[in-house]
């Protein structure tokens, strides 16, 4: 049973905070959140599974404004991703049940350094929508489904940088700009948030309190994530570089 004091009040409210901000933004909010929830003493697990209740709140708040604000775009990308993020996530929670992440991190890493290298030489990278809206083939949306399978996988197995990896795929391979893309991530990441919470919750693995106190200072960011959003590139392109460098000094750590 752990107990909260002031102090580790303190730490999960401001870790929430900016966990919301960085979240709405760009993704990897887990990389102020789960750090937090360390230090307030809570095991492996049940960090995972109560950052994944905290995080959902915020991706809903994420997904409503984003979606009102226009910079959704729902299909087929989207709507077909939704469809393998549900049934990724749940087979990366019990994988992350039963499994140590180091290999996979070590993949994420290096998928990682690729990205910041192309978005740091890319300068028009996400500026605005390359591809409109095109015709749905089998393999289109078999593709689309494929990637939704492993942003949901990666969301329950380990988390923090799953929407970078979205609002990448979508930037890169699909046309989105950085803006589109980010609403897209939104409403993924709310959907792999709350299924990985659910199946953690089911083995007892989420502390409700905390992630009651760190998911009020989520949704506190988010609403701040959300007005910085606004300025597309400009704000959006540093913001990934800085992410991409946080996370892979994260994986990297526990290694030296």
């Amino acid at each position: 049973m752990i107990t909260l004091g002031f102090s580790q009040l303190v730490i999960l409210i401001v870790g929430g905070f900016f966990a919301g901000v960085v979240d709405t933004i760009i993704g990897g909010g887990g990389l102020f959140s789960i750090p937090a929830l360390f230090l307030v003493g809570a095991p492996a697990q049940v960090v995972l599974g109560t950052n994944q209740f905290a995080l959902s709140m915020g991706s809903l708040i994420g997904t409503v404004k984003f979606s009102q604000k226009g910079y959704m775009r729902w299909w087929p990308e989207t709507l077909i991703c939704l469809i393998g993020t549900l049934p990724g996530t749940i087979l990366g929670v019990i994988t992350t049940i039963q499994i140590p992440p180091e290999i996979l991190q070590v993949i994420i890493m290096i998928l990682l350094v690729v990205i910041g290298v192309i978005v740091l030489l890319k300068k028009e990278f996400g500026t605005q929508e390359r591809i409109g809206k095109v015709s749905l083939t089998l393999a289109r949306a078999l593709i689309i489904f494929v990637l939704g399978l492993f942003f949901g996988f990666y969301e329950g197995f380990f988390g923090p940088g799953s929407g970078l990896l979205i609002i990448f795929s979508l930037t890169i391979w699909f046309g989105f700009s950085l803006l589109q893309a980010s609403g897209s991530a939104k409403v993924i990441s709310l959907v792999g948030n709350v299924t990985a919470f659910i199946v953690f919750a089911m083995h007892g693995s989420v502390l409700w309190v905390a992630g009651l106190v760190m998911g009020i200072s989520v949704i506190i960011g988010a609403y701040v994530g959300v007005y910085f959003a606004q300025y597309g590139a400009k704000i959006l392109r540093p913001v990934m570089l800085t992410v991409i460098v946080l996370l892979i000094v994260k994986i990297l750590l526990p290694i030296f």
